[in-house]
């Protein structure tokens, strides 16, 4: 009995100090944790005020790039609601935003052409607009150019997120195929003489299209066979490489948002190629353009995607780089100071070589701005 008189305080010091022990250490461990997560707030919030900044920044710098061209903007609005050869308008889906727009050739394109009762070539335009403010308005300049070489543009409205995801505007520009490929005869269209063209972001949607139209069923109107080439400018093909460079930049990369679960590498062009097999060597010819000195998507994305293409089978693909040319320039003040990096591309793939310097020879000088305000535009432009 002694014994254990004497042993049970012993046990019990013991048992409370170990308590007292395990209560210390969770106390430290429940503050260490609130600690940590306080300062995983302050980085979000701080990450949040940085993405806000760099998005203000953006859109100063965009009005004033807007503010300082806003005589050609204004020249080229005019035109385009005076313009007695352009469609404008058509409605091809019973969605909002589901219009195009159809140019006619010019007088002096159907001079060009040459021959009053053959159908002339057609350019599907897909133009960017970072998946948010894409509009087929962009497209006027190269259209109006086009239109004065003898071929007939139609520029492609598609809904934009958030108002759609991606299967959403691929579904967008599948039906404007639907419908160009059903009517574009009426308007004196090729319909075997198609040329896609996308910019940007459209020529990311341009090319996971037609990478789509191979796992699916074959669309009603049109296949990608029918196509003669693809043109892509400036694209976006890997989602995943954007989303990274988006954010090392400080732009908030969205990209994910729009995309079906968020996956970006299911969403991108470059790693659907390895899935499709030998249906890539029934792709058309792919011309690939991008500038040097474009900041907003790298010219990594259209090396590896020619360098994919090629691995996958594809039959024939270009790439064109040209040093100090921004990502905005081969659509905005690269024609307005006369220099039409699309052109030059899209009339070789319609006509062939000797042809297409033929009629870029005869094309008349387009709406010119001086060189000093275009430098400084390039300056100014965010994208």
């Amino acid at each position: 009995c002694v014994v254990e008189i004497q042993e049970t305080p012993r046990v019990t010091v013991l048992k409370l100090t170990q308590r007292r022990s395990a209560g210390r250490r969770s106390r430290r461990e429940l503050f260490s944790g609130q600690v940590e997560a306080s300062l995983a707030s302050v980085a979000k919030l701080m990450r949040a005020a940085y993405y806000l900044a760099v998005f203000l920044v953006l859109l100063l710098r965009l009005i004033a790039y807007a503010l300082l061209l806003l005589p050609a903007f204004s020249k080229l609005g005019w035109d385009y609601f005076h313009n007695p050869y352009i469609r404008r308008g058509l409605r091809y889906g019973q969605k909002s935003r589901n219009f195009l727009d159809i140019y006619l050739p010019t007088e002096a394109g159907r001079r060009l052409h040459g021959k009053p009762d053959s159908p002339m070539p057609v350019v599907v335009s897909v133009m960017g607009g970072a998946w948010v403010i894409g509009h087929r308005l962009w497209n006027v300049q190269l259209a109006n150019r086009l239109a004065d070489a003898g071929v007939i543009v139609v520029a492609v409205d598609y809904r934009n997120f958030p108002s759609a995801t991606l299967p959403e505007m691929l579904d967008d520009i599948d039906q404007a195929m639907n419908w160009i490929f059903t009517h574009i005869a009426e308007y004196g269209g090729d319909a075997e003489n198609v040329v896609l063209l996308g910019q940007s972001a459209g020529a990311h949607l341009s090319s996971m299209l037609l990478l789509r139209e191979w796992s699916d069923l074959e669309a009603p109107a049109w296949s990608v066979s029918d196509l003669k080439a693809f043109v892509g400018i400036s694209g976006v093909y890997d989602l995943v490489s954007q989303s990274e460079y988006m954010d090392s930049i400080g732009v908030y990369p969205f990209l994910e948002h729009f995309c079906v679960s968020g996956d970006l590498k299911a969403s991108s062009p470059s790693h659907l190629l390895p899935s499709l097999g030998r249906a890539v060597e029934r792709l058309p010819d792919v011309h690939l353009f991008h500038g040097e000195a474009d900041t907003s998507v790298p010219t990594t994305s259209t090396v590896r995607f020619a360098e994919q293409l090629l691995r996958a089978g594809a039959r024939r693909v270009e790439v064109k780089l040209k040093p100090g040319i921004s990502h905005s320039h081969p659509i905005v003040e690269g024609p307005l100071g006369n220099c039409h990096d699309q052109v030059e591309l899209i009339l070789p793939a319609l006509f062939g070589a000797e042809e297409a310097l033929a009629r870029q020879m005869q094309l008349p000088l387009g709406l010119s701005m001086p060189r000093p305000v275009l430098d400084l535009a390039s300056l100014l432009m965010p994208f």
